[in-house]
């Protein structure tokens, strides 16, 4: 930043023909005009200007700096405004990575929408129910269901859902329905897998916190596969019941 600087008032030194002028148009104290092009000439180890007391002159290398820190200054401006656009009017490449029944839920009936709202905003959408390395694949934006676990990342809470055990028609006209959360020890589950540790499904029941160790021949981190599986009724081969689940 203060290379910076020393480029803008050098340049403007030029411009202006006069330390004092330049003191003037910058709003700053001619002494500290002056500081600035002995530090430059100090760093640079070359004179840039001849100086009399009626005028002064560019140096050759004084002509070269001058051509550079104008561009640099001018690119900085440029990058300055860009930004301040963008803040303005958000614009650009979004890429989101989200699971796929939040996608059906709670994104894409709001698309449109967020289309009209935000017209210079280009959504890549990556649906899948996998989480992945956000920084390592380059995402600006993940949707995340369930508890957050510690992060370096940015969290924030959008909304809360209710989880439900639930069962097709068919199946519960099949095998019944479980009364009571132990019961689903006795069926084979449909596991929704995040992570490959032992699931446990959390109730409350009659006021009493309960986690049921659940078990299944089924399991896969993708939502709408078991929603597939739960919906057909299917029995692993030599299992009694298989309870078409609500998910971890």
């Amino acid at each position: 930043m203060d290379q910076l600087f020393n480029m803008q008032v050098f340049s403007q030194i030029v411009d202006s023909g006069s330390l004092a002028q330049a003191a003037r148009v910058l709003g700053l104290a001619p002494a500290t005009v002056t500081g600035v092009l002995a530090r430059t000439e100090k760093k640079l180890g070359v004179r840039l200007l001849d100086r009399t007391t009626r005028r002064i002159s560019v140096t050759e290398a004084g002509r070269l700096w001058y051509e550079h820190a104008n561009r640099i200054t001018e690119q900085a401006m440029e990058a300055e405004d860009a930004v301040r656009s963008l803040a303005a009017e958000p614009r650009g490449t979004l890429r989101v990575t989200l699971p796929l029944g939040v996608a059906m839920t709670f994104v894409y009936p709001h698309l449109q929408e967020f289309s009209t709202q935000y017209p210079k905003i280009h959504l890549d959408l990556q649906v899948s129910d996998r989480i992945v390395d956000l920084v390592g694949n380059r995402f600006d934006l993940a949707f995340r269901a369930g508890q957050a676990k510690d992060s370096d990342l940015m969290i924030r809470r959008l909304l809360y859902y209710r989880r439900i055990t639930c069962a097709s028609p068919r199946y519960l006209a099949l095998y019944g329905a479980p009364q009571h959360p132990s019961d689903l020890l006795q069926h084979q589950c449909l596991l929704y897998r995040h992570e490959p540790h032992p699931l446990q499904w959390e109730y409350r029941f009659n006021g009493d916190a309960i986690k049921v160790a659940v078990k299944g021949t089924y399991a896969s981190n993708e939502s709408h596969v078991l929603l597939a599986w739960a919906r057909s009724v299917m029995v692993p081969s030599g299992s009694e019941k298989i309870n078409a689940s609500g998910m971890d």
